[in-house]
């Protein structure tokens, strides 16, 4: 996704550079006329504006190059200040996207039949209907054991005491609430249900098909033990309910499940000619049924399941009295055998690189996902784990690590490209130097803005990020280039750097101005699934305003306590 993006920039980039060089100077000489009679009172209010903005800055400059080493303390001083703001705006994956759609998954307590399941999902989804009355365009449940896919995706869960509720809203521009918003108004609703436990799950397809779960948190249990791992699972549990803003807390594993456990007297089966393997396949064909036996009329093809009647396997007592044949013809009853004993175990059972893993998921509201997982991993650490289980971060704050790391590399690559570039450009390593110093506050810049507007660090703010290392630094270049232009001409440094400020403010704030337009619309976007680009505009937005202003104050100043390395002695300025 990311790399088509960067392609199409990269694409929109050579070929506004062949426009800039080629079309735009043959079109101004057949297009362009100067005629003074004509006064657009637009452009002359432009032109008035521009020229005021020109003259106060040229005394800002005048004044922060006879006080540079306080204006570079200054602008030192507020970068640090603004470091302090990172904390406070949280760090998360991947902006949720709000897609209208809400999943509600129902549980009941281990053992109740799918007929109060039904009963108990067909009164939550009338109260949710009543309550998000407008809103809601379709409703979906599923719940018990089903045997078709339409069922597996629905209830993936597949036990007689889950449910799921699929409830498909207007769209966002419609509606004043987002879902995350929506969610703890319908929590007081279903919490007045006894016996129920209910959870809220945001869809995010996105964030689903990168970290394959749409959880805002997720840790993985490592161990080969069930009933200790789950034990353990059930204590990191209770703890992390614990964390304000962590709802829904949830184990995939669970020994809910009904089961009839049949252990076979080994020594006893071997004496009659039998093995585990031939019980269990007899019990199996006698209860689960066989669909070998096909009967066929005409071109018609029927499967056939051979099985118990249902009044003859209800109870353990059926069980017992089942009768096994014996290789030798014989028949056997199962509870000569065998001991027939009712319990609960896993509905499934799940491995990761072949092991055995449970995973502990939870929504995060009111805060970011970040903060959550550092106070988790805290809560975490503090429970005494079984031996041999170990547990680590999984879904979106493990994908979030490595990909940060990704584009840290990524992000240092880039700048190390510009600066070759800027480098060769100006035949100094040192004029590079100096622009670079817009990086950083443009960094800065792009954080301030994602604070104020209640945005997080993300993978896509990140994307921003490395955007603006290619941006910022136009400015500089426009800037240093005409000073340097003017040194060649004779001009002292402090007067080059006056002259340069001055007459190159307005091409700086025309290519600002013009970038800043282009990413309003992105910015400012509301309709579904925006919330993924609207960082992206946010940091180059805010990155812009802020690395501007530092190239039009910062870079004069450095330039000239730089003079020394960049200037022949008698052009330079006290």
């Amino acid at each position: 996704m990311f790399g088509q993006l960067a392609m199409i920039v990269s694409m929109a980039l050579i070929a506004s550079l062949f426009t800039a060089l080629l079309l735009a100077p043959m079109m101004a000489s057949k297009m362009l006329r100067i005629d003074h009679k004509i006064q657009n009172p637009i452009f002359v209010f432009f032109g008035k504006l521009l020229e005021k903005i020109e003259v106060l800055y040229g005394k800002l400059l005048q004044m922060a190059l006879s006080n540079r080493f306080k204006v570079l303390a200054l602008l030192v001083v507020l970068f640090v200040a603004s470091m302090g703001i990172i904390p406070l705006v949280g760090v998360e994956y991947m902006p949720q996207q709000d897609q209208g759609m809400l999943n509600v998954e129902v549980e009941l307590p281990s053992g109740t039949r799918f007929e109060e399941t039904g009963r108990v999902c067909k009164e939550i989804v009338s109260k949710l209907n009543t309550e998000l009355e407008g809103y809601v365009k379709a409703t979906f449940a599923s719940y018990g054991v089903g045997e078709n896919m339409e069922s597996l995706i629905m209830n993936p869960k597949k036990a007689s005491n889950f449910g799921k509720i699929q409830i498909v809203l207007i769209s966002r521009n419609l509606r004043k609430e987002a879902v995350k918003d929506i969610i703890p108004r319908l929590r007081t609703v279903v919490d007045k249900i006894p016996g129920v436990v209910v959870r809220f799950v945001t869809t995010d397809p996105i964030g689903e098909l990168i970290t394959g779960g749409s959880a805002d948190f997720a840790i993985n249990i490592y161990g080969h033990n069930l009933e200790d791992g789950v034990a353990y699972a059930n204590n990191i549990k209770n703890a992390l309910e614990k964390i304000e803003n962590l709802k829904d807390v949830e184990i995939s594993q669970k020994l809910a499940k009904p089961e009839l456990k049949v252990n076979v007297n080994r020594e006893k089966a071997a004496s009659l000619g039998l093995n585990v393997s031939d019980i269990s396949e007899s019990v199996e064909l006698l209860f689960s049924g066989n669909k070998t036996v096909k009967y066929r009329d005409g071109g018609d093809e029927y499967d056939i399941d051979v099985r118990l009647r249902e009044d003859d396997r209800a109870t353990v007592t059926d069980l017992e009295q089942v009768y096994i044949i014996t290789p030798s013809g014989e028949s056997v009853r199962l509870n000569n055998v065998a001991e027939i004993a009712q319990g609960v175990g896993p509905a499934k059972i799940e491995r990761l690189d072949q092991e055995r893993y449970i995973k502990i998921t939870g929504q995060v509201f009111n805060t970011d996902p970040g903060t959550v997982n550092r106070a988790a991993e805290e809560i975490i650490n503090s429970v005494p784990a079984p031996p041999g289980f170990s547990w680590e971060h999984a879904g979106s704050e493990k994908e979030r690590k490595e990909s940060f790391v990704l584009l840290m590399q990524a992000a240092v690559l880039g700048m190390i490209l510009v600066y070759m570039v800027m480098a060769s450009q100006f035949e100094s390593l040192l004029a590079p130097f100096i622009i670079f110093f817009s990086v950083p506050f443009g960094f800065m810049g792009a954080i301030q803005m994602l604070a104020i507007t209640g945005n997080r660090i993300s993978v896509v703010s990140f994307l921003g990020f490395i955007i603006l290392i290619g941006i910022v630094v136009n400015n500089g270049i426009v800037l240093i280039s005409y000073v340097n232009t003017l040194i060649g001409r004779g001009y002292k440094t402090r007067d080059a750097l006056i002259t340069a400020g001055v007459n190159r403010i307005r091409p700086v704030i025309s290519t600002t101005g013009t970038t800043i337009l282009g990413m309003l619309p992105m910015a400012l976007s509301r309709g579904d699934g925006s919330e993924v680009w609207i960082p992206i505009g946010l940091s180059v937005i805010g990155g812009l305003i802020v690395s501007t202003l530092m190239t039009l104050v910062l870079m004069p100043v450095l330039y000239s306590l730089m003079q020394k390395w960049l200037v022949p002695a008698e052009l330079r300025s006290v």
